[in-house]
């Protein structure tokens, strides 16, 4: 498993990218020795070049599992396994879904099997409640989670039809 992540965005992304690989740890056992955590510095281009580096010292490396911090850091390791023609070896996933991953969602033949989208064009729907509530004095939540929803081929149409 490769973990791009941004070590230094904080404890939200630590928290994104943390569930990202508890939900792997649900369905496979994998041993914390086999979890390359890399410092994506939130760019492609960033991405793109440690992933390459990593590619050349596991040259019989198949079934590579890759979890991002955000949808770019998605199009730079798929751009690092395409240079190392070794997109068969890999299943990338991102957070965001921004209209990148979903173009390349779009493709048949992309690695990119999903990305979890939180829509933020939907955070005033839990934000104005919640800043009312503290306003007014009325008892809330310390922690306001949005629902999110990991999109894939499959269900792409359902929440961004004709994107």
């Amino acid at each position: 498993v490769l973990s791009l992540e941004l070590p230094q965005s904080g404890s939200i992304p630590a928290k994104r990218m943390k569930g990202q690989l508890d939900g792997i740890r649900k369905r496979v056992n994998v041993p914390e020795k086999d979890i390359l955590h890399l410092d994506s510095k939130n760019t492609l281009e960033e991405a793109k070049r440690v992933v390459s580096d990593v590619l050349n010292t596991m040259p019989n490396a198949r079934h590579i599992l890759v979890v991002t911090i955000n949808d770019g850091t998605a199009l730079g390791v798929i751009a690092a396994f395409e240079m190392a023609g070794r997109e068969k070896d890999a299943a990338v996933f991102s957070q965001g879904a921004d209209e990148s991953a979903r173009k390349e969602l779009r493709k048949p033949d992309s690695i990119l099997y999903g990305a979890v989208a939180y829509f933020p064009e939907r955070y005033g729907d839990y934000l104005i409640p919640l800043a009312r509530d503290i306003l007014e004095g009325r008892p809330h939540k310390k922690e306001n989670f949005v629902k999110h929803v990991l999109i894939t081929r499959a269900n792409i149409d359902e929440y961004y039809p004709g994107q």
